[in-house]
């Protein structure tokens, strides 16, 4: 599908950190497919790659209980804001939709080691561990 190529070479730039050409490339995914998920998402990994949480989160905002990787990107934006209470809640959300997804696991355990909730923190380390017994990581 032509929008997924758009959106997954806009989040190439994007990792690149070449927001000019991903800027462009999500307008005009934008143009073809106003207000859609993929776009949504695109632009909520723009803002939130360019040092921007609160505009990401203005985007992911619309895609709320649709994904777990949503809610995992909201973590991330709260958490970049300082809210370590909503970051929490969102990657709890997330894991509970997947979990196994590593990236969301060690955001979590990242999340309860800096709320001094040790016990929480250590369960998730371990999971992490578990799912990747080979990161040095953990």
């Amino acid at each position: 599908d032509d929008n997924i190529i758009q959106k997954n070479l806009a989040a190439s730039y994007i990792q690149a950190g070449d927001f000019t050409r991903a800027h462009k490339m999500i307008k005009k995914l934008e143009r073809y497919y106003p207000d859609s998920a993929v776009v949504n998402s695109a632009w909520g990994q723009y803002y939130l790659a360019a040092g921007q949480p609160q505009e990401a989160l203005h985007y992911y905002q619309r895609l709320l209980g649709k994904s777990f990787f949503t809610n995992y990107s909201m973590s991330l934006c709260y958490s970049k804001l300082g809210n370590l209470d909503k970051a929490i809640g969102f990657a709890q959300t997330s894991f509970n939709l997947n979990q196994l997804y590593l990236p969301n696991i060690i955001q979590l355990a990242t999340l309860y080691q800096e709320t001094n909730q040790t016990e929480q923190a250590k369960k998730y380390f371990i999971l992490a561990r578990e799912l990747d017994p080979k990161n040095s990581q953990f």
